[in-house]
């Protein structure tokens, strides 16, 4: 066991029964003490209460601050029997005992034993004042009225940022309409042709009924087909927040490839495989038609040839453990399954980790914004 014994003038008796239990250092002051502390490393700390330019009582609490000494009993001695204060200061300040230096030495082996038995004490948090108590309470105010303030600009921001997303999702579905709006105008033409000749038609076969009624009804069939076109439109151009609710896929689907079908050339064929059970799930159409929208113009414009074939397909799966790692709250539940396929050269394996990236384009300029599957 090492003790470090801080002293000027070490009574003899007192020192030589230290010696006698354990390897002893002398130094003189607090400044050495310290140095020869943190190289030792010493079981126990001897101090005297009154040093000649040093207080050993400050020279524990400086021991007590120090990590490195955390497992060093300190132990300060005093020249008479120790009074109330000094007992209490010796507490503050995280001494493990005070003694007087008049202790018979035949005892110091039993203080010895009771000390290495006994936990290190740490110094005490000091007593804070109605003075500290004000100012942590004052800076507790300024910190609940500085994360108010914080709350309300992340709360701004992130309204602006909801404005910002909705006011480009409404441009991509206006930007994907402009990019299909001439297959709008030459299918609304052919309509318009049709209306007109059917119409001159039917008003010089008057005299022939069924020929008149025959015009009349292919009129009808082409008002009704512009109708749905111009209402797939509106329903797809639509502003509008985003709000879950039933969603009916199918009919999504069918009002989407509406629009598609005015712009794809025929060369192209749009093959449906869409289960006969009815569906209702919880989403947003217009997100849902976006996407739809996208993947399927992305479609198109992957097949390079002349003619080529894209397949839709919804139906009902049940999931794989692939997914259920991935979803397990799909746990003996079935999901529908939406697939577009396209004969087209696909996605470079290169741009598969990207295609959720906001914006992320193999397009050149002016040409489109991505898939939007983010």
């Amino acid at each position: 066991m090492k003790t470090l014994f801080v002293s000027q003038d070490p009574p003899a008796a007192f020192l030589a029964a230290l010696n006698s239990l354990s390897e002893v250092v002398l130094c003189p002051d607090s400044e050495t003490a310290l140095d020869l502390a943190n190289t030792l490393r010493p079981s126990l700390i001897l101090t005297e209460a009154v040093l000649f330019h040093d207080d050993g009582f400050e020279l524990c609490r400086t021991i007590r601050s120090a990590s490195s000494l955390s497992l060093s009993h300190v132990v300060i001695l005093t020249t008479t029997t120790p009074s109330q204060k000094q007992t209490e200061r010796a507490r503050e300040v995280g001494a493990t005992r005070l003694i007087a230096k008049t202790m018979a030495p035949e005892k110091l082996p039993v203080l010895f034993a009771e000390i290495k038995n006994s936990p290190v004490p740490q110094q005490p948090s000091p007593n804070k004042t109605p003075e500290d108590f004000d100012t942590l309470r004052a800076y507790l105010l300024e910190a609940n009225r500085q994360n108010q303030i914080l709350q309300a600009h992340l709360e701004e921001t992130r309204r602006n940022q909801d404005q910002l997303e909705a006011r480009l999702r409404h441009a991509q579905r206006l930007g994907a309409i402009g990019m299909i709006s001439s297959g709008f105008a030459h299918d609304f033409n052919n309509i318009l042709t049709g209306i007109l000749g059917l119409s001159e038609l039917g008003l010089r076969s008057c005299a022939d009924p069924k020929a008149c009624l025959h015009n009349f009804e292919d009129i009808l069939t082409a008002g009704q087909r512009a109708s749905r076109i111009v209402r797939a439109i509106l329903s797809f151009s639509r502003q509008e927040e985003p709000s879950l609710g039933p969603l009916c896929p199918r009919d999504a689907l069918a009002e989407t490839l509406i629009l598609l079908r005015t712009t794809i050339p025929p060369s192209i064929r749009i093959v449906q495989d869409i289960c006969k059970e009815p569906v209702r799930v919880i989403g947003e159409t217009s997100l849902f038609q976006q996407i739809l929208m996208n993947l399927l113009l992305n479609a198109w414009h992957s097949i390079a040839e002349p003619s080529g074939t894209i397949h839709v397909q919804m139906d009902w799966r049940m999931p794989s453990n692939r997914h259920l790692q991935r979803c397990p709250q799909l746990q003996d539940r079935r999901y529908l399954c939406i697939q577009v396929n396209d004969t087209g050269s696909g996605i470079a394996p290169e741009n598969l980790e990207h295609i959720f990236d906001p914006f992320f384009t193999t397009k050149p300029a002016g040409q489109g914004t991505g898939l939007g599957l983010w």
